[in-house]
């Protein structure tokens, strides 16, 4: 019973995520499921950004809602359609797979458009635990942290973390200068580091484009905290030259022994 219930959940999130109809054991029910979900999607559900959209979408695939999941993957699906942005990252994507170029360069300058023609978003900060997120000027910066036991002991604790960078919505390139972390113990002792780029790198995002990387921090307590910041400079639209610069923030976020237990092989506080 539990292998079926398995392959239930995953046949679902694979149709959910695929656009197609739900299939599993009971005719009568799978019928019922697509009537409804050709049925009209809530106002209310197309109210709310995609990203929403599908953390719901997950969260009713897990606990088996197959008709709810339908209704969810049928709004992210119709919020596709109508977002001009997602339209074009989509066809910037598949022209990337055909080797397309041209097309891609063309798709890459209409996101730049587009996004520029948008207002920016209000500076957004978020923790919860060993995760955080922060938006500012349209760049946003999500981070996640975990315990790393083999490389730790009596000398002290290792602890890894996990950078994710988006230019979701500033208008131009831009280009990671520095970073600026400031580290705290479970003792409150601080310590303050800077330097240039990020493992050895100084990445460029044009609009949508994102910049993941791994990191590590040791501390000689079980638990600390970090914060900090990244500049960047930003490219002008009509040349080359990197013109204007800003900071952009790392929330705050945890690091904790009884983090979850995964990432290895980073950079000291890179």
């Amino acid at each position: 019973m539990v292998g079926l219930r398995g392959r239930l959940v995953r046949q679902a999130y694979l149709a959910a995520h695929r656009s197609q109809p739900l299939r599993w054991a009971g005719a009568a029910r799978a019928s019922s499921l697509r009537c409804h979900s050709r049925g009209r999607i809530p106002d209310e559900l197309l109210e709310l950004p995609v990203g929403d959209l599908q953390s719901s979408l997950d969260e009713a695939v897990v606990a088996e809602e197959y008709e709810k999941a339908a209704i969810l993957r049928d709004a992210i699906n119709a919020k596709k359609e109508e977002d001009p942005l997602l339209v074009l990252e989509r066809e910037l994507r598949e022209a990337v797979e055909e080797e397309a170029y041209e097309k891609a360069a063309r798709c890459r300058d209409a996101i730049a458009e587009e996004i520029a023609s948008r207002p920016l978003p209000m500076p957004v900060e978020s923790s919860s635990g060993t995760r955080s997120s922060a938006t500012t000027e349209g760049v946003r910066v999500d981070v996640q942290s975990i315990f790393v036991p083999q490389h730790s002991g009596v000398q002290g604790n290792m602890f890894a973390y996990e950078v994710t960078i988006v230019n979701v919505a500033h208008p131009t390139t831009i280009k990671l200068i520095s970073r600026h972390w400031e580290i705290k113990d479970g003792k409150g002792r601080e310590r303050i580091v800077d330097g240039e780029g990020v493992v050895g790198e100084q990445p460029e995002l044009a609009p949508g484009e994102s910049f993941t990387y791994q990191s590590s921090c040791p501390l000689q307590t079980e638990s600390g905290c970090m914060k900090g910041h990244f500049e960047f400079y930003s490219r002008a639209s009509t040349s080359t030259s990197w013109n204007t610069s800003f900071l952009v923030n790392v929330a705050e976020f945890l690091l904790d022994v009884g983090a979850p237990r995964a990432f290895t092989d980073a950079e000291d506080d890179r």
